[in-house]
């Protein structure tokens, strides 16, 4: 019965945080691309050990790692990661909860590429536990600044299509217009 109760718990926490997420970012976009399920799972849990990490630390208990790695890690959570919109005026990525937006105008898209991706899942920072790979689409400015939209991201052939219908085919590498995912 007490297992029954944890998960309860733990459902309606990343039940609520989803709720959140999609109340305060998928919002900003006509179309969203956020992280794919598994990542925002390991987000939000990630997320509750770190700041139960600060609660024991703070409280005097044996914690396991000093104060600054859980509030490095809690950073590192918030910020990664990011997910990806698309609206009439461009393309645009934010941080958890639309923290650090940056946007990219379409006037003001100098290239779309695509390249091979690989991302690893580590445990204690060393140990890699999972690669993730695949293919990656950056949009990138005249000015430097590019958003990516990697293999962490949902629906990368739809991303494709919303990228096609507002810009044209000669800012895509060659295939890449053609290309479905």
């Amino acid at each position: 019965m007490q297992a029954l109760s944890f998960v309860i718990v733990i459902a309606l926490y990343v039940a609520a945080c989803e709720l959140v997420e999609h109340l305060l970012v998928r919002r900003l976009g006509d179309q969203v691309f956020p992280p794919k399920i598994g990542w925002r799972l390991l987000r939000w849990c990630a997320i509750a050990g770190c700041a139960a990490g600060v609660w024991e630390r703070l409280h005097g208990n044996a914690p396991r790692w000093p104060l600054w790695m859980y509030v490095l890690l809690l950073l590192f959570w918030i910020w990664w990661p990011r997910s990806v919109l698309v609206d009439s005026s461009g393309v645009s990525s934010c941080s958890l909860f639309g923290i650090r937006r940056r946007s990219i105008l379409w006037g003001q898209t100098s290239r779309i590429t695509c390249d091979w991706q690989e991302q690893g899942l580590n445990i204690h920072f060393l140990t890699r536990i999972w690669t993730f790979m695949g293919t990656s689409i950056t949009v990138a400015s005249r000015d430097g600044a590019s958003i990516q939209h990697g293999v962490v991201n949902r629906k990368q052939a739809l991303f494709l299509d919303a990228l096609r219908r507002y810009l044209p085919q000669e800012l895509f590498d060659p295939g890449l217009y053609d290309w479905h995912p």
